[in-house]
């Protein structure tokens, strides 16, 4: 019998790299060398190099096009590049015959979750600076969303509306925020997602952030950016185009003989998913609006709306369509709901990347209409990875499992409640991947909060599936046993939002609070999860596969540096001098 799948309408250093923007003029070194000389030279190139600092590297740069698509695994781009390079109306085709392409980039962190990935691509910082530490968490005995702000609600028109939404949370700066820094009202920065934490982290403190809200079917953004809804996304909304998806079919875009999962469109380890059905087509046309609205994020279809979203506010606001440079981040969020609904190797799973490449395809023809792609920089990544469904990794033979975190978390408050001789509950909650103590009844109690801790890691450390439970007090005496997993947790760490025993589960398990709301779940420290694509589009810049390993935090550093912009100020990531074009009038060394 199938499980029933319950999760969707609830989800919310090398030689040949720079730290950012720090160089070394070359001297001029012999006999007959002038003092005097050498010091108007050096004057001269530092003027240089003040100048390249304050304008972009490539001046008919007027658009800078960043893709984040959710979920897409670094493994799965390759498997499909005969068939994307074939085809010239192919997005990622276009991406790969014109790009720099880092074939082997990788997070490292082990918070491998859709909030953090964002925040730490556009920051270049890890979650230990940026703040972002998950998708949720606690503060006292109250769950925060990463981009909830009380003082900015969403602007949907829902007077019963709680939603909030802005960058309040993030505690640096992106490279947006850099870029109109640097050159005032001549730059601007917009972003646009499915998700509302995919549009406002990307967009930072300056952009301007817009997303589908899952209410009303509408796009939105919050009071944190404007005092009332644009009037070019009132008319779009008013427009239908999620109306006019009601009772349609999602069907496959090509034969089935072109799929290489034709065969797994009713696999067994597959959920039931009630809302939309096992097989294809898929249709949507499933109970309330709600659901609609809710069940719709896991079509093709949530992508072409982001995009048609993007192509309506590049036409009202004429991005990359004037003097100084846009920036334009764009979330494609369907992979991820796809994914968690059927698998990353499903029969849906696959179409859906088909139709992206497709839609990609469009929005780049588009982009070369209205702006150019030879004034375009364009950037493509992911903010995680993915494993397989686990009831699947069961069937060829692997470990695996799903953790029950509800049994979990009661046995621990027995055991808590037994050791210390109290009725009080001694546990906020859990918000993936961390327990959170309820440090106020401890307090009051007068318990040792790392005792406390000691007791919930050693039952969790016990729990099947689960690799090892780190406390609070281990990560703040750097006391963890596996060092290469310690750095891992020690980037996504941020003391006062990380909560007190984190758990890593072992590789192919399923870790999240419900253990049936999705087939499959991301947020582990494995390659599954952290092997991200990363692809530079840059006028001028050779097209080539780098393979060597370079990191997520190396994406925004290596924007600034392309865009002349001076070193992200807590960015820890590096350049990729390969996609950064040459600078003109000096010689830029290690420094």
């Amino acid at each position: 019998m199938r499980r029933k799948l319950v999760g969707i309408l609830h989800a919310q250093g090398t030689s040949s790299m720079l730290t950012a923007r720090r160089y070394r003029i070359r001297r001029p070194q012999g006999p007959g060398h002038s003092p005097s000389v050498t010091a108007i030279s050096v004057a001269f190139f530092c003027l240089m190099l003040a100048a390249c600092s304050s304008r972009p590297t490539q001046p008919d740069t007027r658009l800078v096009l960043a893709f984040t698509v959710d979920q897409l695994r670094g493994d799965v781009l390759p498997r499909y590049r005969s068939r994307f390079g074939a085809d010239p109306s192919s997005g990622f085709g276009y991406l790969q015959r014109h790009g720099v392409i880092f074939s082997d980039a990788n997070f490292d962190h082990a918070t491998t979750f859709t909030a953090v990935g964002h925040a730490t691509l556009f920051t270049g910082a890890q979650a230990s600076s940026h703040g972002i530490t998950g998708n949720a968490w606690f503060e006292g005995n109250r769950q925060v969303w990463s981009v909830d702000d009380p003082e900015s609600p969403v602007l949907n028109g829902n007077p019963n509306a709680t939603e909030t939404g802005s960058p309040r949370n993030l505690m640096i700066e992106t490279v947006g925020d850099a870029l109109i820094d640097e050159l005032g009202g001549a730059a601007r920065v917009f972003s646009v997602s499915t998700k509302e934490r995919s549009a406002i982290l990307p967009g930072g403190r300056h952009g301007k952030a817009f997303w589908y809200d899952r209410q009303t079917g509408d796009y939105v953004t919050s009071r944190y950016y404007y005092e009332k809804t644009p009037t070019w996304l009132v008319q779009w909304n008013e427009l239908g185009r999620v109306e006019e998806l009601r009772n349609k079919q999602w069907n496959l875009l090509d034969d089935r003989a072109a799929y290489i999962y034709a065969d797994a469109d009713d696999a067994p380890w597959e959920p039931d998913t009630e809302y939309l059905g096992n097989t294809f087509p898929h249709t949507l046309d499933r109970g309330k609006d709600t659901d609609f609205f809710s069940v719709l994020r896991a079509t093709p279809m949530a992508d072409d709306l982001t995009l048609d979203v993007a192509r309506r506010l590049i036409e009202a606001e004429r991005i990359g369509q004037r003097s100084g440079i846009d920036m334009l981040a764009i979330g494609l969020s369907a992979t991820d709901y796809v994914g968690h609904v059927f698998g990353p190797s499903s029969l849906e799973a696959e179409d859906n990347v088909f139709r992206l490449d497709r839609a990609l395809g469009k929005f780049l023809d588009f982009i070369d209409e209205r702006v150019g792609l030879e004034h375009t920089v364009i950037v493509l990544s992911a903010d995680h990875g993915v494993p397989e469904i686990p009831e699947r990794y069961i069937a060829m033979g692997s470990d695996s499992g799903r953790i029950d975190i509800p049994d979990l978390m009661r046995r621990i408050r027995t055991a808590l409640s037994e050791k210390f001789d109290t009725d009080r509950n001694l546990l906020t909650g859990f918000s993936n991947p961390a327990i959170f103590l309820d440090h106020s009844a401890i307090g009051e109690l007068q318990i040792d909060p790392a005792a406390v801790e000691a007791a919930v890691a050693e039952i969790a450390s016990d729990e099947p599936g689960v690799a090892v439970a780190i406390t609070r007090t281990q990560i703040s005496a750097n006391k963890m046993p596996d060092p290469a997993l310690a750095a891992k947790i020690r980037n996504g760490y941020y003391a006062s939002r990380s909560g007190d025993v984190i758990l890593v589960q072992k590789p192919n398990w399923y870790l999240h609070p419900r253990p049936d709301a999705y087939a499959t779940m991301h947020g582990s420290p494995y390659r599954y999860d952290t092997h991200i694509p990363l692809i530079f589009v840059v006028p001028g810049v050779t097209a080539r596969e780098i393979g060597r390993p370079v990191r997520a935090v190396d994406m925004a550093p290596t924007l600034a540096s392309i865009l002349g912009l001076g070193s992200l100020e807590h960015a820890s990531g590096q350049i990729l001098t390969e996609a950064v074009p040459a600078l003109p009038g000096f010689a830029a060394t290690q420094h």
